[in-house]
Order: structure tokens, then C-alpha cells, then sequence
């Protein structure tokens, strides 16, 4: 029904500032380590997390105009452009997708997978 998607898809309404996202990404260390490695090949030390974490992700991360996106690969679905949200802002994401009155509550599950 028309009015029942309109009621709950709220998601495209999240508010996000390039710069504050692209601040965020740079502040987390997991995060600006898969950065720094997709820019310049710059590898983490072999025992830190951020190495663990940029060895897992780097072949499905990218980084496009300044911001760190990540290409999620289903098997038998399309694949997915997903941008990385650091810590420090997914209490935000998650209470605008989900805790917004036009937002809809349709559990963690399937507000995760609109975000």
C-alpha cells in the first residue's frame, strides 16, 4: 500500500553532513587505517586490530570523493553500496531510522537493512 510505504520509509530523511561524516571516518582508527590503506597502500601493524579489520574489508571498501563506502556482496541478490558509519555516529543513524515519528518500527533487523 502507497500510504503504509510512505509511512515507514524514512530512511532517505537521514541527515548526514559529508564533512562531519568524512571527520567521523577519519577519527575512528579501524576506519582511517581501511582508509589509509586503500589511498596509499599504508599497511597497519600485523597485530593490531585495525590490521585484522583492514585484511577483512579491503576487498570490498573503496573510497569515493573523501568518504570510505563498502560494496556488500550477497549471493543471489544485487550487490549493495553501503557508506561506513563510524561509531560515534550510529546512535544518531539508528535513532533517526528508527526512533523518528515517520521513521516506523519495524525491529532492528529490517531497520539495519534500509540504513
Amino acid at each position: 500500500m502507497p500510504a503504509d510505504f510512505l509511512s515507514r520509509n524514512a530512511v532517505d530523511a537521514i541527515r548526514l553532513d559529508d564533512k562531519d561524516l568524512k571527520e567521523e571516518q577519519s577519527k575512528d582508527p579501524k576506519l582511517k587505517a581501511l582508509y589509509d590503506f586503500l589511498l596509499d597502500d599504508k599497511i597497519p601493524g600485523s597485530t593490531s586490530e585495525e590490521y585484522r579489520f583492514v585484511k577483512m574489508f579491503k576487498d570490498d571498501s573503496f573510497i569515493e570523493n573523501g568518504t570510505l563506502w563498502r560494496r556488500i556482496r550477497r549471493f543471489g541478490e544485487p550487490d549493495r553500496v553501503v557508506l561506513y558509519a563510524p561509531p560515534s555516529m550510529r546512535e544518531a543513524i539508528l535513532q533517526e531510522a528508527h526512533g523518528a515519528p515517520l521513521a516506523g518500527h519495524d525491529g532492528q533487523l529490517k531497520t539495519k537493512e534500509r540504513i
